[in-house]
């Protein structure tokens, strides 16, 4: 209930946003070349869209939230409380953050409001009957921690309301169709699940998602902070220096991706019992299968975040957004009636691949993917070869009766180990740059 009511609110807030946080931060990082004077005018502009599409999307929140409740058989509290949400949306200036560089500013809001959240939750909520308290301390916390990124960025915050700033409407509403297309495959899945199966199925499935999308914020986290940095150089690199950093990435991003493969593929019971206990073990089959669209991830990411925007090339990542938008819900509609939760996760995997392949069609020419075709045959055969040996060492433990966390650390270290072996130059390489760093 908890997740379904997050998705609905979820949707207010995009259209909220539009497009605002991949326009804002890709703006706000080429303004930085004119001074602050130059940031702050991006600002003022870009807010005011962003106050005026909030204020007008909380007025139709509000005025069909009875509807929705009793439409998808929720508490009316509990999607009022969730609204929050909404407001938040609002006042979220992240894209100016980003913009700038200034990553240190949401380290800090994020891990406190985390620790803030766990530690009343922890301290107040003890059963299910306190589902509408859950979720007030959640939207509350997040509240406070949008609303402090303005005072941390306060010098930038110059905002001077005019009607020639709806120009800025135009370029950030072709930004706002992928973000919708995106929504489909990030919320909309979620209500068709429970739509098409049950609340335990939606349980299930936002589980899986939950654990995937630990790795995947490492790689977000990656591309948020290359793509201001790749808009801001766009004029002063040179060809073989922007080569040079995508093949950087997708090297470094790769061999991590093949990590997270492997050790879920072998791991997902250890990893589901540790976070959620023996009631979600359905999920550890999910997040087997699910873990294959990781690394059409990666790839997709850093053509996006690299590559794409950056650029301002922007069409071809709407048309691969779009396009994914429509096999997300196609399989959606076509696989959660049959197989509930594992119909979601399906249509996941064929969206990010969707994702990937047009993506790779509007780039397949440019030199970067020359430099990398042998490490990809390299990369296929160690995948090949760690599943065959895990296999075999399971295999083996078994007969032994060895505990399955100890499998585990077996695993790891193995997994680290052959890794460390195959990929030393490249990792060397990565480790050498984050020293200097």
């Amino acid at each position: 209930m908890y997740n379904l009511s997050l998705s609905i609110t979820t949707y207010f807030s995009i259209f909220l946003k539009l497009g605002i946080d991949l326009y804002g931060s890709r703006e706000v990082a080429y303004a930085r070349t004119s001074g602050k004077s130059g940031v702050v005018k991006v600002f003022s502009g870009v807010f005011q869209i962003q106050l005026t599409t909030g204020i007008v999307t909380i007025v139709v929140f509000i005025s069909g939230a009875y509807w929705l409740s009793q439409a998808f058989a929720l508490p009316f509290q509990l999607l009022l409380i969730q609204g929050t949400t909404i407001f938040t949306a609002l006042l979220d200036i992240s894209w100016l953050v980003i913009g700038l560089e200034k990553f240190n500013v949401i380290i800090v809001r994020n891990t406190l409001v985390k620790l803030l959240s766990i530690a009343l939750v922890v301290i107040f909520i003890k059963n299910s009957d306190q589902l509408n308290w859950y979720t007030a301390i959640i939207v509350l916390t997040n509240l406070v921690a949008t609303a402090s990124v303005w005072f941390m960025m306060r010098e930038f915050l110059g905002l001077k309301f005019k009607i020639r700033n709806y120009h800025y409407f135009r370029p950030i509403a072709i930004l706002f169709l992928p973000i919708i297309a995106t929504s489909l495959f990030t919320q909309m899945d979620t209500i068709l699940v429970a739509h098409f199966s049950s609340f335990k199925e939606v349980g299930f499935y936002v589980t899986a998602l939950s654990i995937i999308s630990i790795p995947k914020i490492l790689v977000s986290s990656f591309g948020s902070v290359v793509m201001p940095h790749m808009s801001k150089q766009a004029g002063d690199m040179s060809q073989m220096e922007e080569t040079n950093i995508i093949v950087d990435s997708i090297i470094y991003w790769m061999i991590f991706s093949g990590l997270v493969v492997v050790f879920i593929l072998f791991n997902s019971y250890q990893i589901v019992n540790i976070m959620y206990g023996h009631f979600f073990n359905r999920v550890a089959y999910l997040l087997r299968i699910l873990v294959i669209m990781f690394p059409f991830y990666v790839l997709g990411n850093i053509l996006r975040t690299q590559v794409l925007i950056p650029k301002r090339n922007d069409k071809p990542y709407v048309v691969s957004i779009v396009v994914a938008a429509i096999v997300n819900i196609s399989g959606n509609i076509l696989f959660v009636p049959i197989f509930g939760a594992q119909g979601g996760i399906i249509s996941v995997i064929l969206t990010e691949i969707t994702i990937f392949v047009i993506e790779f069609a509007y780039t397949m020419k440019l030199n970067f993917w020359r430099k990398v075709d042998m490490f990809f045959i390299k990369w296929v055969i160690y995948l090949c070869c760690m599943i065959g040996i895990l296999y075999l060492v399971h295999i083996f433990t078994s007969y032994l009766n060895v505990n399955l966390y100890a499998i585990t650390v077996i695993d790891v270290v193995i997994l680290l180990g052959v890794t460390f072996k195959a990929f030393k130059t490249q990792i060397s390489s990565a480790i050498q740059i984050l020293v200097k760093k």
